[in-house]
């Protein structure tokens, strides 16, 4: 099993280590700092397009015989009839509830 440095003899190594750990100054940690140039902001300043005034919201109007108003239509329509289905069978066994006699205590008449 070969690792990776093998080839470089121990002798070498220490001597490099004792180089880099009497050198105060060794060149390896040595950081190159760049220089700052300072360059001018080249860009846009944001400007609205209404030249300052407040923008005005114009309310979308629904153009009659439109197909998605058409379904928009039909499905209201569609939950407003199930609505009153329920209603009109909840009613219902109301009524039947009330007109089925109570079972328990016989009434004393």
């Amino acid at each position: 099993q070969e690792m990776y440095g093998a080839d470089v003899p121990d002798g070498l190594c220490y001597q490099w280590a004792v180089d880099y750990f009497n050198d105060p100054d060794a060149k390896e940690d040595q950081i190159e700092e760049e220089t700052f140039v300072p360059r001018p902001y080249i860009g846009k300043t944001a400007k609205s397009k209404s030249g300052g005034r407040a923008r005005v919201k114009t309310e979308k109007k629904a153009v009659p015989g439109h197909p998605r108003l058409q379904k928009a239509e039909a499905k209201k329509a569609e939950r407003l009839a199930k609505k009153a289905e329920k209603a009109v069978s909840a009613e219902v066994k109301e009524e039947v509830a009330a007109a089925k006699p109570k079972r328990g205590r016989k009434s004393a008449e």
